[in-house]
């Protein structure tokens, strides 16, 4: 635990940074989007998995038993939850927690608050904004009309969002990135912010995810704004 503590936040990162995601899509969607900006920089390696805590005990294990050609040091996952060193083999909230009164302390020493240490961070990597959007639509026609929006996306040749070019599609239904198929399309922007959409796997909602990257959080903002508008829009002719 003490060796752990005692190592800083840019040495978790420079070995290697495993993703653990739990559920496979829900938490893909989001969890690497500031994790690359970082990766170019700093990480020898970044993986991203959609191992469940049980298989990903089985990651870590095989780790150990190919001569520790990979150092797991740090993951997680989109909903929040941690992982650092290999004392347990699923999220550790103690240990996060842990991490977070050293940053406190490492930036105490610097005569800076935690808040103070995050927006230095932005200054240098870019402010990020991450928004759901849960659309319930409940009893059978509510299924019946998710189904129908769902399947207007797929079948729609959408150019645009929020006035930026839509530069890539991905539709998880056929199985891409390594990853089991699911009925999730995510929308790749010009100026690197993403939407995706996807019915939810335990309620009557649909499930727009929007983030984006900015100079500053009004900047952010704007967009996130903008691109709800242009979901709402659509719906709404479809609703």
């Amino acid at each position: 635990m003490k060796e752990i503590l005692n190592k800083n936040a840019e040495n978790y990162a420079k070995e290697c940074l495993i993703q653990a995601l739990d559920m496979g899509f829900d938490f893909k969607l989001n969890a690497d989007f500031k994790a690359k900006k970082y990766d170019k920089e700093n990480m020898k390696e970044l993986l991203e998995t959609p191992l469940k805590g049980m298989e990903l005990k089985e990651l870590l294990k095989s780790f150990e038993e190919n001569n520790n050609e990979k150092t797991y040091l740090f993951g997680y996952e989109e909903s929040y939850g941690y992982l650092v060193g290999t004392h347990a083999r699923d999220k550790d909230a103690v240990v996060a927690s842990l991490l977070i009164a050293e940053m406190a302390a490492y930036y105490y020493s610097k005569g800076m608050s935690l808040y103070e240490g995050l927006q230095e961070l932005y200054k240098k990597y870019g402010y990020f904004k991450e928004e759901t959007i849960s659309l319930t639509l409940a009893g059978k026609e509510g299924l019946e009309k998710i189904a129908e929006i769902i399947s207007y996306f797929r079948n729609t040749n959408i150019e645009s969002i929020n006035n930026k070019k839509v530069v890539e599609v991905k539709d998880y239904a056929k199985g891409i990135d390594g990853l089991p198929k699911s009925n999730v399309l995510k929308y790749f922007l010009e100026d690197e912010s993403w939407v995706a959409v996807r019915p939810s796997g335990t309620e009557p909602k649909l499930k727009f995810y929007i983030a984006v990257k900015g100079n500053d959080e009004a900047e952010c903002d704007t967009k996130v704004a903008g691109i709800k508008a242009n979901i709402d829009e659509i719906v709404n002719k479809l609703k």
